[in-house]
């Protein structure tokens, strides 16, 4: 399981609810819980996955601050909300550092870890953006803003903003968005990449680096081990083992949760046991045997994040008015992810890119929905609760 979140501190995690509870949103959530929450709600793989909950977090700021009424409300469950109140975030002080921040970034240098996080708002040139908009995402997400022809010509569009991309991810992700991505009626793309590049305190000696069988659902697979002594913190309670491997800074370090038994779904672990198991370690001597891997993902959100309640970004029932001076008929097109992470002996570099299309409602995406399998009807008035007829259609 990998969420990559590199932000201050490995214990820096809190949670609002759990795994089992409704996917439903309804208070803010941490980091952890709101990325956690929105791999359940993506019904991808949930043993193999990774998502950078900092990147999508930071791109759906970009647009809470021209979001107003309910969807400013929803937004605010899941955006960095310090960033929205007119305050830094500890990762938006990393990109362009002010002066009370130097001294941090000196550390930072002197223990050869890099994060970066970067903004930016690319508009239509025939978008009247408000000035209050714009104003509000640089001073509080340092984002730049930049004109393109997004509504007639794609390529153009596409080709700078990946190469934005490219270059704050240091060349890790080259595509986020394609020319498909931006329909007629695209009047914002709103983009926040992260890289993150650490060593471990203690690194794994390459030459311990063995195959070895990793016990799988689907079977046993050979894969490359690396072996190490850390200094780090270890639990084992309630059917999970974790450990925490610091990196060459303090207050960084990857946190390893791990069911004993092979079958149990990665989906029951929650954000408030994680708090609980990091609060509860004995920091030791650990002998560690850590798989080497490299992993990349590219995937929409919009559903996994219309299942968490926040549909009506997607819709009519929009409102992010505030981004222009004239009245819009904006809402969310889609929110796209891209990240990559790479586990070596040495230790951890990684990059996320979240894009956040807005488009006009009338030609938002068109989603297709295919009644080709068994399924259940309702006729109600006013809700489903009140059914006037239920019925099933499977016609064998």
């Amino acid at each position: 399981m990998c969420i990559f979140n590199a932000c201050r501190g490995a214990g820096s995690v809190s949670a609002s609810g759990t795994q089992n509870d409704s996917l439903m949103l309804s208070d803010t959530l941490s980091a952890l819980d709101f990325g956690l929450r929105l791999q359940h709600a993506s019904g991808g793989d949930t043993g193999h996955f990774c998502l950078s909950p900092l990147s999508i977090r930071q791109a759906l700021g970009l647009a809470a601050a021209g979001a107003r009424g309910e969807s400013l409300t929803l937004l605010r469950l899941v955006a960095d909300s310090s960033v929205l109140d007119g305050q830094d975030s500890d990762a938006s002080k990393n990109e362009n550092s002010s002066n009370e921040n130097d001294a941090y970034s000196q550390e930072l240098n002197k223990a050869k870890l890099q994060l970066r996080v970067a903004n930016a708002a690319w508009v239509d040139t025939k978008f009247p953006i408000s000035k209050s908009y714009a104003n509000a995402v640089q001073e509080r997400f340092r984002a730049t803003v930049e004109s393109l022809p997004l509504a007639t010509d794609a390529q153009l569009s596409s080709d700078r903003i990946n190469g934005w991309v490219k270059d704050k991810t240091e060349g890790l992700i080259t595509e986020l968005v394609t020319p498909g991505v931006l329909v007629p009626g695209t009047e914002l793309v709103l983009t926040n990449a992260v890289y993150f590049k650490s060593a471990w305190a203690k690194q794994f000696e390459k030459d311990r680096t063995l195959e070895e069988d990793f016990h799988s659902v689907s079977g046993d697979v050979k894969i490359p081990m690396m072996h190490g002594r850390v200094d780090g913190g270890v639990i084992r309670r309630d059917g999970l083992q974790a450990l925490v491997i610091p990196y060459a800074h303090p207050e960084y370090g990857m946190m390893i949760v791990m069911p004993d038994s092979v079958g149990t779904p990665l989906t029951e672990i929650s954000a408030k046991g994680v708090e609980e198991l990091y609060r509860d370690m004995d920091w030791l001597d650990v002998n560690v045997s850590l798989p080497r891997f490299k992993f990349t993902s590219k995937l929409s959100l919009r559903d996994a994040m219309q299942k968490l309640g926040l549909g009506l970004l997607f819709d009519g029932r929009a409102d992010f008015s505030a981004m222009s001076d004239k009245p819009n008929d904006l809402c969310i097109g889609d929110v796209l992810h891209s990240v990559l992470m790479d586990v070596q002996e040495e230790g951890t570099e990684a990059a996320a890119a979240t894009a956040v299309t807005m488009v006009r409602m009338a030609l938002r995406p068109e989603v297709e929905f295919k009644v080709d399998r068994p399924f259940l009807y309702i006729v109600f008035k006013g809700t489903p609760s009140q059914a006037i007829f239920v019925g099933g259609y499977d016609p064998r």
